[in-house]
Order: C-alpha cells, then structure tokens, then sequence
C-alpha cells in the first residue's frame, strides 16, 4: 500500500480580561468615583496542508488489493475570551458622581488551505484509490462587559453614568480540494478497486457577546440622575470552496468498480447575542431622571460553493467498463441565532421622569454576501426573442 498523509491541528486558546474599581467618599465636600476597563483578543490562523504527488510521479502496487491513498485533513482551532468588568462607587454629603465604562472586543480569523491531489501522475493501484480532504475548523469566542456605578448623596446632586459594549468579530475562510487531474501532461489511473474522491468541511462558529450596565442615583434633598447604556454586537462570517474532481484525465479504470466524486459542506453558525441595561434614580424631594438603553445585534453569514465534477476525462472503456459512478454535491449549512436587549428604567422622587429602549437585530444569510454586489441577472425579460424552437 502507499499512504501519503497531512495533517495539522493549530490550536490558539486566548484570555483577555479587564477589571477596574472606583470608591470615593466625602463628608463635606463632593465625591467623584471613575472607572474605566477594556480587554481585547486578535487571534489569526494560516495553515497549508496539503498532500500532493505530482510533476510525473507514478505510484504502483502489485498486490491485488494494495491501496493508494492521499489524505489532507485540518482540525485547527481557536478558543477565544475577552471581557471587561467596571465597578465605581461614590458617596458624599455634596455633589456625588460615578461613571463606569467596560468594553471588550474579540476578533477571530481562520484561513487555511486544505488539499488532496494527484497531478500529472500515472497512478496503477491492485486494490481501491482514495483520496481525501477534510476540514473542521472552529472558532468557540465568549465576549463580555459589566458596569455598575452607584453615586449617593444627602444633600446635593448625585448622578450616575455607566456604558458597557462587547464586540465579537468571526471569519472562516477555507480552501479544501480533493482532486485527481492532469495540468499539462496526459497521466492516467487505473485501480483494482474502488475509486474515491471525496472533500468535506465541517466548519463552525460558536460566538457568545453579552453586555450588562447599570446605574444606581440617590438623593435625599436635590435632583438625582441615573444614565445606564448596554451595547452587544456580533458578526460571524464562513465563506469558503470546497471541491472534489477528475480533470483532464484520458483514462480512469476501476475494473468493474465504483468510482465516487463527492463534496459536502455542513456549516453551522451558532450565535448569541444579549445586553441589558437597568437604571435606578432615587430622591425624596426633587426630580429625578432615569435613562436606560440595551441594543444587541448579530449578523450572520455562510457563503459556500460546493462543487462535485468529472470534467474532460473517459472514464471506463468499451471492454474495461466501471461499475457505479455517484458525483454528489450537498450542502447543509445551518445559523442558530439567538438574541435578546433588555432596558428598564426607574425614577422616583417629587417629579420622575424615565425613559427605557431595548432593540435587538439579528440578520442571518445563507448563499448571500449582504455586503458584496448586487446579482446581475443573465437574460432580462424584456430583451427580445430572436428564435423559439418548440
């Protein structure tokens, strides 16, 4: 038997986390509490693997069921967490004020090519002939960021602001071909048994963002204000060819067996996205304002070409037929999307005013690129018949 075989396996595990606390207090004059805190992940894989005979090479076995068989597979990888926690804290018989700000951001990239390929090689096998790609690629991301801040006071103004965003960024870009093909020469294939050509991939991402503020204001004599913002976005992308093919090939004998040419896609985007925000303004005898907004958006995209195809070749002859010929295609991409805002909103003193907005969006695309040009259309159905043959 001849076994050729490439594999790779990179793997990238991340953490980045972000913390920051404010405190201040005052007995007589006023407390300002400040918190800042951010985190952020850039990951990127670029793998080559490829199994390939080629410039003339011949590969024989004698045996009659000796096998060749050519494997390229990928299983790379990227395990990713970024997140940010922001907590201040003030206190004062005067003016009190806390401001919190956490923000994460993750970004994920995979771009590999996997190939399998015969080319221009004359390949005589006793027994079956495969050859293979495959790849797994997975991007598992987790993007946070909490904020809370509490300003109080007893006799003057307290106000509270506090802004949390996590960001999460995901691409799968992939190469994967399982070919046997002449480029310039005339190489052909002859098996004792089955003949295989198959190219798989089974990428998917695995993408959590979540943002979580809130805002505590209190006052016992003076105006009281409490502004708390959530924003959570994600956008995940798997673009990709997968292809398996005989080319250009003057002579394919399986004597009497099957000959297989077969690429499936199985895609899958799974993403959730989620913020919440909560705002609380407290005071006994003048106004307060509470304001609270939660936005979360998720955009999911899976462009894939997926190509099954026997071109240029003669497959059997007239005293050497083949057995069964299957060329497949399929494609089973699949998005799970989950998403969710949620803002609420209190104020309570002599005259309260609150104002709460919670928005969620979640756009998900299969076999179309949002971003890319518009679909230009072959024939127009006003353009003219010139010949119609029934």
């Amino acid at each position: 038997a001849v076994t050729m075989a490439a594999e790779s396996a990179a793997t990238i595990f991340a953490l980045a986390i972000g913390a920051a606390g404010s405190v201040s207090g005052s007995g007589s004059g006023n407390a300002i509490g400040i918190s800042g805190a951010g985190s952020a992940s850039v990951n990127k894989i670029r793998v080559n693997t490829q199994a390939r005979a080629r410039k003339g090479s011949q590969l024989t076995t004698s045996q009659p069921d000796a096998a060749i068989s050519l494997s390229a597979d990928d299983d790379s990888s990227i395990k990713a967490v970024a997140g940010a926690a922001a907590l201040s804290i003030s206190v004062s018989q005067n003016t009190s004020v806390a401001a919190g700000l956490g923000f994460s951001l993750t970004i994920n990239n995979i771009a590999n090519t996997i190939r399998a390929a015969l080319e221009d090689s004359t390949i005589t096998a006793g027994g079956p002939v495969t050859v293979s790609a495959t790849s797994n690629a997975g991007i598992d991301s987790l993007a946070f960021g909490i904020s809370v801040g509490v300003a109080l006071s007893g006799n003057a103004s307290a106000i509270a602001a506090n802004c949390t965003g996590a960001l999460s960024y995901n691409e799968i870009d992939n190469l994967v071909e399982a070919t046997v093909c002449n480029t310039t020469g005339t190489a052909q294939l002859s098996a004792g048994g089955r003949l295989s050509v198959t190219a798989s991939d089974d990428s998917i991402i695995r993408a959590i963002a979540t943002a979580a503020s809130a805002s505590v204001s209190g006052s016992t004599t003076a105006a009281s204000v409490s502004v708390a913002i959530g924003l959570a976005l994600a956008h995940n992308r798997i673009d990709k060819d997968v292809s398996a093919s005989l080319v250009n090939l003057p002579g394919v004998l399986t004597h009497g067996q099957s000959i297989v040419v077969s690429a499936t896609d199985a895609s899958e985007i799974d993403a959730v996205t989620f913020a919440a925000a909560v705002s609380v303004s407290l005071s006994l005898t003048n106004p307060t304002v509470g304001i609270a907004g939660g936005s979360s958006a998720s955009t999911n995209i899976i462009l894939s070409r997926t190509n099954a195809f026997i071109e240029n070749c003669a497959v059997g002859s007239d005293s050497d037929k083949v057995g069964d010929l299957d060329i497949d295609a399929a494609s089973t991409a699949k998005i799970h999307a989950v998403i969710g805002a949620v803002a609420a909103a209190f104020a309570l003193g002599n005259t309260g005013a609150s104002v709460a907005v919670g928005i969620a969006v979640a756009r998900n695309f299969i076999g179309l690129d949002p971003n890319g040009p518009g679909i230009v259309p072959d024939h127009d159905s006003t353009g003219q018949v010139g010949t119609m043959v029934d």
